[in-house]
C-alpha cells in the first residue's frame, strides 16, 4: 500500500466538498493511529496548514516512529528568504515535537526557482546536511515548475500534483528521469480535492470538470468499483510514485480509503480520461472561476 495521509484538514477547512470544517483534535490523533496502525506511516504537513503541525505534535511520542514531511513558509515581506525557511524550520521541529523529520519542502517552487532560490536551497541542504531531515525538495504543480526544478538542485523528493484527470506530470519519460535520480515521488490531489467522489451536476462553478467526473463515476460503476478505489487504484499502479497522499476528516473515511486502497485494479479503464487544462484540473486555478 502506498498511502500517506494529508494533514492540512486538521489545521483548516480544505477541499470543494468539505462540508463540516476543520477535524477535531481528538479525531486527527485517532486517524492517524489508525493510519499507523494499518500501516500508513507518511504524514504531510506544513506550517501554512493553519493548526496542522501543533495537533500532531500534541500527538506526543508517538509521531516519531512516522515519516513526517513539512514545508517552507510564507516569504512575504522577508529580507533574507534563506535565515526564515531556517527559523521557520527549527519552529516546526519545536511544534511537531521532534529533532528530525523525513521531509522538508520548499512549499512554492516558484521561490526556488527566483531570485532568492539559493539562499532557500541553502537552508535546506544545511538541514539536511546536519541530519535534522533526510529527504529535501519542492512541492510542485507544473511540468515546467518540475523540469526547471531538477535542472537547477539535485532534490531527493518531489511532490507532485496528480490523479485519474490530472496526469500532466506522469510522462513516462520523466517519471522514469525521477526514479533514476533516486527522487522519491509523493502524488497529491489524488482525488482533486474531493471532487472525483462528489456529485457531477453540482460542479457547475468549474465548466468541464462534472462532465470528467461524470465519466470517472460511470467507468467505475461498470468495472463494480467505487470512486474511491478507482482513484486510488490509478495511481497506486504506477511504478514511480512511492506514496499517494490522501485527506481525510475521520476514521470512518480513513477505513474507506484503506479498503478501497486494497482493491486490484486495471488502470487501463480510465484510458481516455486525461485533461490537460488546469482551469479543469488545478484547483488553484479554481478560485478565478468561482
Amino acid at each position: 500500500m502506498k498511502l500517506g495521509l494529508g494533514t492540512v484538514q486538521f489545521g483548516q477547512a480544505y477541499g470543494i466538498t468539505n462540508a463540516r470544517g476543520v477535524t477535531p483534535q481528538a479525531e486527527a490523533h485517532a486517524v492517524i493511529r489508525r493510519a499507523a496502525e494499518a500501516g500508513v506511516m507518511v504524514l504531510d504537513t506544513a506550517p501554512r496548514y493553519g493548526d496542522a503541525e501543533r495537533v500532531l505534535g500534541s500527538l506526543g511520542p508517538q509521531l516519531a516512529d512516522l515519516r513526517i514531511v513539512t514545508k517552507t513558509p510564507d516569504y512575504a515581506g522577508v529580507p533574507d528568504a534563506g535565515a526564515h525557511a531556517s527559523a521557520s524550520f527549527d519552529a516546526s521541529l519545536k511544534t511537531l515535537g521532534l529533532e528530525r523529520v523525513h521531509g522538508w519542502l520548499e512549499h512554492r517552487v516558484e521561490a526556488l526557482l527566483g531570485p532568492d532560490g539559493d539562499a532557500i536551497w541553502r537552508a535546506l541542504s544545511d538541514a539536511r546536511d546536519a541530519g535534522r531531515v533526510a529527504r529535501i525538495g519542492a512541492s510542485v504543480y507544473t511540468t515546467a515548475q518540475l523540469d526547471g526544478l531538477l535542472e537547477r538542485y539535485p532534490i531527493d523528493l518531489v511532490q507532485l500534483p496528480a490523479n485519474v484527470l490530472d496526469r500532466r506530470q506522469l510522462d513516462p519519460e520523466r517519471l522514469a528521469r525521477l526514479r533514476g535520480a533516486g527522487i522519491e515521488v509523493h502524488a497529491r490531489s489524488a482525488l482533486l480535492q474531493g471532487a472525483l467522489l462528489g456529485d457531477p451536476v453540482a460542479m457547475p462553478q468549474i465548466p468541464g470538470l462534472g462532465p470528467l467526473v461524470g465519466t470517472f463515476q460511470r467507468i467505475c460503476a461498470d468495472a463494480g468499483c467505487s470512486p474511491l478505489a478507482g482513484a486510488l487504484g490509478f495511481l497506486q499502479s504506477i511504478p514511480e510514485i512511492d506514496v499517494v497522499l490522501l485527506g481525510v476528516e475521520d476514521t470512518t473515511q480513513l477505513n474507506q480509503a484503506l479498503e478501497a486502497a486494497a482493491i486490484p485494479l486495471d488502470p487501463t479503464l480510465f484510458d481516455g480520461l486525461a485533461c490537460d487544462d488546469p482551469l479543469i484540473v488545478d484547483p488553484s486555478q479554481w478560485k478565478a472561476r468561482t
